[in-house]
């Protein structure tokens, strides 16, 4: 279950962003391409601690065609959640392993990420991730 070291705002916010970023983080684990379908926002900005930026298609396409691939480790802790009426902003710290490009890498990254409600259901819109120091 995704805990939030802190909560700022809407309580019923704070609790559907929790349950769709636990279907996230379940959806990546199992490189479920389908579900992430329905999870992110149609003009999501998906910012990779590399700097590399992709849109929906391209991220979706990277993981039906296996380039990136997440492992079931992939975790997020230290998460700050500031809710308000149709969005949410969270901070804290992912780490995972992840094959990328026939790679292993241990990744452990702050970050920051945007859900929004689009027609009553919560989305992905904005991804950034930046490296943390060894």
């Amino acid at each position: 279950m995704v805990k939030f070291k802190t909560e700022t705002g809407n309580s019923d916010v704070i609790e559907a962003v929790r349950r769709a970023e636990e279907c996230r983080l379940d959806a990546m684990r199992g490189n479920d391409a389908t579900t992430l379908e329905e999870l992110l926002a149609d003009d999501l900005v998906y910012v990779f601690s590399t700097g590399v930026v992709e849109n929906k298609a391209g991220y979706l396409k990277a993981l039906e065609q296996g380039t990136t691939r997440y492992e079931d480790d992939l975790h997020i802790r230290d998460v700050d959640i500031r809710a308000f009426p149709e969005n949410a902003v969270l901070t804290g710290v992912l780490e995972s392993h992840i094959l990328f490009q026939g790679e292993r890498q241990h990744l452990v990254n702050r970050f920051t990420m945007l859900w929004v409600q689009n027609e009553n259901k919560w989305q992905l819109s904005t991804w950034q991730s930046t490296p943390m120091a060894s």
